[in-house]
């Protein structure tokens, strides 16, 4: 299937639309080569993140005042990112760590896409592999992973159970035990690991719903699933008419009474958005998201009673499901997409839209040209949003490019992303903490960092923002 296997993984602040990654470190194998790539990145100037947290991170004692600019490193992983017929193994890479290195691109003008993976690329979280085996074969865990723990506390474990000297040996490390001790499931896994091969094995055709009779209950887990555990028995119904890649399925444990006596005339009431909306038995399921999925035969009869399945119950409800031809086409007249996501501030709309072919071939041509032909090329591109990121990134990138009202006017957006959530007593606080640990000597690098970049950017907090 893959001609080179990437491991990779990497520390974080903030939010993803907010904050950003500060360290990165990959091996690609290929042909039996090895090429490390491993860098710091230095905080942006409109990073925002609360300072004080940082001390609990694992990045606390890192130099993120330094390293290459994100838009530097935006360039080296999109030519990691996009390399054909290739494995990209991490932990987390699928869910939380993904969102940030999708934001940093968007943020960068990748031409990437925003929404969905490239064909012949494929992608192995190793967190939901692990939370597989644990519900599936828990006997063949390779080590004490509690999959009710957040991911950055299973995150920690692992490179504490597996210290190799860099984050992507520790992935590699992990992903050779799992291996070992259950080869199976993790070939499953890399079988999967691609969008159009998981709408196969949903019964899709062609990303499609051709007939419900034909969709089959499958068995998938991943973290970013509304369910109690993370997991469920589904059943694809729809696909979202936005988002080619995300699939309506119906949770055929729970009941399905209410439902399928609306027969699609609320349906949208029944889907969930968080897990304690039991009641609504339809979740939205995004592909690109790489859930681990199995046929039900995983579960063996044992495997059935310790998770407190009923697979006659299952089967019913498929049986059931297989004739509300009305539920399918009310989800498919139904979009995830929001208008929210197309209006406010550009740099949170990576959902909106994907770019059209034009603006992709204008980013293609700003990406080889000089910066001060920047402004110029973005001038021509038919999404607004290109505009407003690419004003930025110049701010970023090359300041002496702006007037001095227009360095005023960042200075004040940088200020305002950072504190604008805190009240006055509130940013005396923060500013208090950032000044007393300036002044211990031995203050961790990190912690020192950010206190200082939260320091620099509120000196320009009463500063009116215009021309951002």
């Amino acid at each position: 299937m893959s001609a080179a296997i990437h491991f990779y993984d990497g520390q974080t602040i903030g939010t993803p639309s907010q904050g950003q990654l500060v360290s990165f470190d990959s091996i690609l194998c290929e042909s039996a080569q090895q090429h490390r790539y491993s860098t710091n990145i230095a905080l942006r100037a409109d990073v925002a993140f609360a300072p004080q947290t940082v001390e609990q991170l694992a990045c606390f004692d890192l130099a993120f005042d330094t390293g290459v600019s994100e838009y530097e490193w935006s360039r080296d992983a999109q030519r990691l990112l996009e390399r054909p017929a290739t494995l990209h193994v991490g932990l987390g890479n699928t869910s939380a760590f993904d969102h940030y290195i999708r934001y940093s691109l968007y943020r960068c003008l990748s031409t990437l896409p925003n929404t969905r993976t490239l064909p012949g690329t494929h992608f192995l979280d190793l967190l939901s592999v692990c939370r597989a085996i644990q519900l599936l074969r828990p006997n063949t865990m390779p080590m004490t992973l509690p999959s009710t723990w957040s991911e950055s506390h299973r995150r920690e474990m692992i490179h504490r159970e597996f210290a190799c000297g860099s984050m992507a040996s520790a992935v590699s490390a992990l992903a050779k035990a799992i291996c070992r001790t259950s080869p199976g499931l993790l070939n499953h896994a890399v079988a999967y690991s691609a969008p159009e091969k998981i709408s196969r094995l949903c019964g899709l055709v062609d990303g499609q719903v051709e007939s419900l009779s034909a969709m089959p209950p499958v068995f998938m887990c991943h973290d970013h699933l509304h369910m109690d555990g993370r997991w469920g028995i589904l059943m694809a119904v729809a696909t979202d008419s936005h988002y080619p890649n995300v699939i309506y399925m119906v949770d055929l444990r729970a009941d399905l009474a209410e439902l399928l006596d609306d027969a699609g005339a609320s349906v949208a009431r029944f889907i969930r958005s968080d897990a304690q909306q039991v009641d609504r038995p339809i979740h939205r399921v995004n592909l690109n998201r790489i859930p681990f999925i199995s046929p039900i035969t995983v579960l063996d009869k044992s495997t059935a009673q310790r998770l407190d399945v009923d697979l006659a119950k299952v089967r019913y409800n498929a049986s059931l499901l297989s004739k509300q031809h009305d539920i399918s086409l009310s989800l498919m007249e139904i979009s995830g997409a929001s208008e929210a996501t197309l209006k406010g501030d550009p740099d949170y709309q990576l959902f909106g839209a994907e770019y059209l072919e034009a603006d992709r071939g204008i980013l293609e041509r700003l990406h080889r040209s000089s910066r001060h032909e920047w402004r110029s090329i973005l001038e021509t591109a038919h999404d607004s949003r290109i505009l407003t990121l690419g004003e930025r990134l110049i701010r970023r990138l090359e300041p002496a490019l702006s007037s001095e009202a227009e360095a005023k006017g960042w200075a004040a957006h940088c200020a305002n992303r950072i504190a604008g959530r805190y009240d006055t007593s509130q940013l005396a606080a923060i500013a208090d903490y950032c000044t007393r640990l300036l002044s211990l000597s031995g203050a961790p690098k990190g912690m020192r960092a950010a206190a200082s970049h939260w320091l620099k950017t509120t000196e320009n907090r009463n500063e009116q923002s215009h021309n951002v």
